[in-house]
């Protein structure tokens, strides 16, 4: 169906007459919201527009004059007195200073729109009171004539709108006396300890406070304060967290015991155990599982290998010593011709065929026993190493050959034996780093980064040094998580003492300006001793402000953001005198009013 808008672009509207124009546009106008949901004035702009005739509607005739009741308000009959001229400005600020911040708080949930609008109305029932006190008193001593009621409802509306007027212009809150008012509102409404509390975190995060507020704004939870404002540089906030751990050690020693047991049960959970021991008896008992999955498979494939003819075998062996990287080496070729002789051997002894299972003892063992005969045997690694390296190069040979006699499921064995023994290896390493993170954090971290290199060798076996590519993803993510954790508490331990000197100073400034007895001796100026003694100066409900604070990123964001009631009426008069934000609050929207018609954007007009 058309819109109304395409209807009055066809030429057949544009193009018809008064009478054909107003009957189009009276059918399809009551289908468009915009034009039917218009009040009384958008509705005749929207059809001057689009050439309606309007009808020419008669003045009506004023009604006969009726004799009302007298609304004007009786004046004050004498000057005020002294009294009067020092209560009367307290009472036409005060009210509509608590007011404007009882409705400007309640205006919030609507956005600042609503904060201001709370504020203007809050603040105009404030005035209007203050002034309504004002006339029973005058009226009470005479100096004033009694009203009637329509001569109390009018100064009561009068007075209202004034006082909202006042609020809106930002006249009516006087920097001395808002301070004051604001005291009281925050000590009257329980929140001047926070208020305090606040001023010295906000004051402790200095140049990063911004940083710190849109950090704790989205902190996970079960985090304390300290902990989520670790990734941002902010010294003196670390101060203060390792200060409330030390002076509330019952409210933040089960919350630390409790992560720090969280991390050693997932990692307990990735080596199937809580001890050494139990980690041992668990690789144990999974190698033996491994070994009763694994030999039938290997045992079936050399059974269906039958014998081999190891004529090819030799030649690609032989070959092998011809190519330079690996012939040329004496231990090499010593190994290499080992082998040789070793299937020569079992091949003669078996009419020129060997029996497969004879080749895998063969691949099994020969290698390192020669490697181990030939290279120093004071150092294993090394001839760890020098075994995996000719493994690398005889293994497939002797691996193809059983395959292509006939056991063609034997890649199969090794590659699934393979897995079963890396997982056995993992298990193994998350033993390890278990050990380590309660023995020797550091060298946990170093494990975890990849700085222990030989550690994870000396598992995995020669040339698996490389925990990234021998550990699954989901363990590695559990173990960089613990190690997150213990470089997490470095850096706040390292912050901490740097930020001592700061820590002092904000304490100091936010106590009593008593100085400290010259008897301190130099040591404990320095130590923990005088921050002691700084924060026991400090009102106790403050400090312990400060520790519930910093038990949480939640908290700790409130104390970042808290504002004092005084500093909330100077930012709200200052947002709201902004020529954007007035006219964000009278702006008025319809698709059908044209841009002549003030405040509207059409659709039709364009």
């Amino acid at each position: 169906m058309a819109t109304l808008a395409e209807v009055l672009k066809d030429p057949n509207y544009v193009n018809a007459n008064a009478a054909t124009k107003a009957a189009i546009f009276n059918k399809y106008a009551p289908l468009d919201p915009n034009y039917a949901n218009a009040n009384e004035a958008t509705q005749s702009a929207i059809k001057s527009k689009y050439g309606i005739e309007m009808p020419t509607l008669e003045t009506p005739k004023a009604p006969a004059a009726i004799s009302e009741p007298t609304t004007e308000i009786p004046q004050r009959t004498s000057e005020r007195t002294l009294g009067q001229k020092i209560a009367y400005p307290i009472l036409e600020t005060v009210l509509p200073v608590a007011g404007a911040l009882v409705g400007g708080t309640g205006g919030t949930v609507f956005g600042p729109g609503g904060t201001i609008a709370g504020g203007a109305t809050g603040a105009g029932l404030g005035y209007g009171a203050a002034k309504e006190l004002e006339r029973m008193y005058e009226e009470k001593t005479g100096q004033r004539a009694p009203q009637t009621l329509p001569q109390n409802l009018l100064e009561a509306g009068k007075n209202v709108l004034e006082g909202a007027t006042f609020e809106v212009g930002g006249r009516v809150i006087l920097p001395p006396i808002a301070k004051a008012a604001g005291w009281v509102w925050d000590k009257t409404t329980g929140k001047l300890v926070q208020i305090k509390a606040g001023k010295i975190v906000q004051e402790l995060a200095g140049d990063q406070l911004e940083q710190l507020k849109a950090a704790t704004k989205t902190a996970p939870e079960g985090a304390t304060g300290a902990q989520v404002a670790a990734d941002i540089y902010a010294p003196p906030i670390q101060t203060l967290g390792q200060r409330v751990v030390e002076k509330a050690p019952y409210k933040f020693g089960p919350l630390l015991k409790g992560q720090d047991a969280a991390t050693i049960a997932e990692l307990e959970g990735l080596a199937g155990a809580a001890t050494a021991t139990e980690a041992k008896l668990g690789q144990k008992a999974a190698k033996e599982t491994l070994n009763k999955i694994t030999t039938p498979m290997r045992e079936a494939e050399l059974e269906a290998a039958g014998t081999i003819d190891t004529k090819s075998m030799i030649k690609d062996l032989g070959e092998k010593l011809k190519d330079p990287t690996v012939g040329v080496s004496d231990i090499n070729r010593r190994v290499i011709n080992k082998v040789i002789n070793k299937i020569d051997a079992w091949t003669k002894a078996n009419k020129g065929e060997i029996d497969p299972k004879a080749l895998y003892e063969i691949r099994k063992n020969t290698i390192n026993e020669e490697v181990s005969r030939l290279i120093d045997k004071t150092d294993p690694t090394a001839q760890a190493k020098y075994a995996a390296k000719l493994l690398a190069e005889i293994r497939p040979v002797i691996d193809d050959a059983i395959t292509n006699a006939g056991g063609t499921g034997f890649a199969n064995y090794l590659e699934t034996f393979a897995a079963g023994a890396n997982k056995i290896a993992q298990s193994k390493l998350n033993a390890k780093a278990l050990e380590l993170y309660k023995t020797s954090p550091d060298k946990f971290v170093q494990l975890i980064e990849g700085n222990l290199p030989k550690e994870v060798e000396k598992i995995f076996g020669s040339g698996n040094f490389n925990i990234g590519t021998q550990m699954d993803d989901a363990s590695l993510s559990v173990l960089k998580k613990a190690a997150d954790k213990i470089k997490q508490a470095k850096v706040m331990s390292e912050q901490a003492k740097m930020g001592e000197t700061m820590y002092k100073d904000v304490i100091e400034a936010n106590t009593s300006k008593l100085r400290f007895p010259n008897f301190l001796s130099a040591k404990a100026t320095v130590a923990n001793e005088t921050l002691r003694m700084l924060e026991d100066k400090i009102n106790k409900k403050v400090m312990n402000a400060l520790v519930e604070g910093m038990q949480s990123g939640k908290s700790l964001n409130q104390l970042l953001n808290i504002v004092p009631a005084k500093d909330r009426l100077a930012v709200f008069n200052a947002f709201q005198r902004d020529p954007n934000v007035q006219r964000g609050l009278t702006f008025n929207f319809n698709a059908l009013a044209g841009q002549d018609y003030e405040g509207n954007q059409n659709a039709l007009a364009q």
